[in-house]
């Protein structure tokens, strides 16, 4: 599990969402390491994390299961938890089994849950779920690409945003690629159960 570990003090530890990386958060490490020690893992096949050996659902659990061998690696305590979109759901998976790790949750544009609250799930998270999901988020790229584009670019441009990744996240022109992977399979498990180790290596 790739991660920044920079500055000194209380431990902050930022999260990323599907389909961003861990370099959603380069402007804002500067000021924040001075009062801090900012600490920014890509989750497993993604960013420049590695892609786990074998078939590999990445599942939330498993999402889980790596955040927190992470963080009892590092033995960090009185961590202030920063979360954004399925961020949300790996790290509040982690604040419920170690609340007395945490300080302070800082929640963005997140939500949580076990089961979907008063019925189905959402028609969107359905269909992405299903076998043609599968196929279109796999076979033709339809789930990174459109997903960072509609969510983040300016309605009045097509530039993209200074902080996109830089890498190619298509899963059918580049399907080795280590930080493609987690991104396209992600959304196809999630909401499948409410909330286990990593490959640790400290680099960047």
């Amino acid at each position: 599990m790739h991660y920044v570990d920079v500055g000194e003090g209380d431990p902050l530890v930022l999260l990323h969402g599907d389909p961003t990386w861990g370099y959603l958060y380069r402007h804002f490490l500067p000021p924040l390491a001075r009062r801090a020690r900012c600490i920014v893992p890509d989750h497993m096949g993604m960013g420049k994390s590695g892609v786990p050996a074998g078939p590999y659902p990445y599942q939330l659990r498993h999402h889980i299961d790596n955040l927190e061998a992470f963080i009892l690696r590092l033995e960090l305590r009185d961590i202030t938890l920063a979360v954004h979109d399925w961020g949300g759901q790996v790290g509040l998976g982690f604040a419920i089994r170690h609340p007395s790790r945490l300080k302070r949750l800082i929640l963005m544009n997140t939500w949580a849950f076990a089961r979907w609250p008063g019925g189905p799930l959402p028609r969107l998270i359905e269909l992405i779920r299903s076998p043609r999901g599968e196929a279109f988020i796999m076979g033709k790229n339809g789930y990174v690409q459109p997903a960072l584009v509609g969510t983040t670019a300016l309605r009045t441009t097509s530039r993209r945003p200074s902080w996109m990744p830089i890498w190619p996240h298509s899963a059918r022109q580049n399907p080795g690629s280590r930080c493609c992977v987690g991104h396209a399979i992600f959304p196809l498990q999630q909401v499948t159960h409410p909330t286990r180790r990593c490959n640790r290596s400290r680099t960047g």
